[in-house]
């Protein structure tokens, strides 16, 4: 079976300059799979890390 895992696509993983320099290029390329995938009835799986607030997690 072929699916498209994206993983903790959020926001703390751009938190530094170097991470923040590469969304311009990897949210298009993640977005052009998603599409793909969408249009093929493939399934996508979006994998995040939650972590509770006081960061007792």
């Amino acid at each position: 079976m072929l699916a498209l895992v994206v993983i903790d696509m959020q926001r703390w993983m751009f938190r530094t300059s170097e991470r923040l320099a590469q969304v311009g290029s990897m949210l298009p390329a993640i977005n052009d799979l998603a599409s793909r995938f969408t249009q093929a009835n493939l399934p996508i799986y979006d994998v995040v890390t939650i972590h509770q607030p006081d960061r007792s997690t």
